[in-house]
């Protein structure tokens, strides 16, 4: 738990206005509470499978955010400017397991 304090310090200190996690090892509910101590209102997540997996996506509000698609292995979403410039996100998470690789 100390170490997942530690990484809300580096998130408060670099600020960004979009975050993405992986391997979460957690479900939307705890995502929902994090959201809250993150400071950043929005977002979108795969649950995890048991112990393992899980992915979260979260945004600052007034930031424009669109997700396109998402499964166990990433999120894919895009990013509008406040100019209109249009940029993609895609958070991927890669299987560890050797026999799983070909599945991510």
């Amino acid at each position: 738990m100390a170490r997942q304090f530690e990484d809300l310090d580096i998130q408060k200190r670099e600020a960004p206005d979009v975050l993405f996690l992986s391997e979460t090892k957690h479900d939307g509910k705890w995502m929902e509470w994090l959201r809250w101590k993150l400071e950043m209102p929005n977002l979108v997540t795969v649950d995890s499978n048991k112990s393992s997996g899980g992915l979260a996506l979260f945004w600052k509000r007034g930031v424009d955010v669109g997700v396109k698609s998402l499964s166990e292995y990433h999120i894919d979403s895009i990013i509008k400017e406040d100019d209109g410039l249009l940029w993609r996100f895609t958070g991927i998470y890669g299987e560890s397991r050797n026999d799983k690789k070909e599945n991510a």
